[in-house]
C-alpha cells in the first residue's frame, strides 16, 4: 500500500497532546516520524494505566514513531538536533515561545541548516 507522506521525514520534539497528535497523524499517513525525548523519557510515559512500563496514552499518541533520547540541555544534544534537521522535512515542537531560541534551535537557525524545513510550532492550548 502506498501512503501519501511516504518518504517525508519528521522530527517530533513535542510533548503531551497537540504536538504528539500531529506527529501521530503524519505517521499514520506514511511519514517517518522520529520522536526526540529527554533522557528521562516523555512525561506521558507515566500517565494513567500502563501496559508494561509505558502508559496507554503514550502508546496511543506515539504509535508508529521511532524514538531517541536527546538532552537538549546539553550542547551535544543541540548538535544532534541540528544534525538531524539536515535530513528532515518537518519539525514539530510545542515548547514555550522562547525555548527554541534559547536552545539555539529556533526556525531562523534551523532554516540556515535546511532551507526547505517546515517547522510546526504548536501551543498546548
Amino acid at each position: 500500500m502506498s501512503y501519501p507522506l511516504a518518504g517525508i521525514k519528521v522530527l517530533d520534539l513535542s510533548r503531551v497532546l497537540a504536538g504528539p497528535f500531529a506527529g501521530r497523524m503524519l505517521s499514520d499517513l506514511g511519514a517517518d516520524v522520529v520522536k526526540l525525548e529527554p533522557p528521562e523519557g516523555d512525561v506521558t510515559r507515566h500517565w494513567g494505566v500502563k501496559r508494561g512500563d509505558i502508559s496507554g496514552y503514550y502508546h496511543q499518541q506515539n504509535a508508529g514513531k521511532r524514538n531517541i533520547a536527546v538532552d537538549l540541555r546539553h550542547p551535544k544534544g543541540v548538535e544532534i538536533v541540528k544534525s538531524l534537521v539536515k535530513q528532515a522535512d518537518v519539525l514539530i515542537e510545542n515548547f514555550r515561545p522562547d525555548v527554541m531560541q534559547r536552545l539555539g534551535i529556533d526556525y531562523d537557525t534551523l532554516a540556515e541548516i535546511n532551507p526547505r524545513l517546515i517547522m510546526l510550532s504548536i501551543s498546548g492550548f
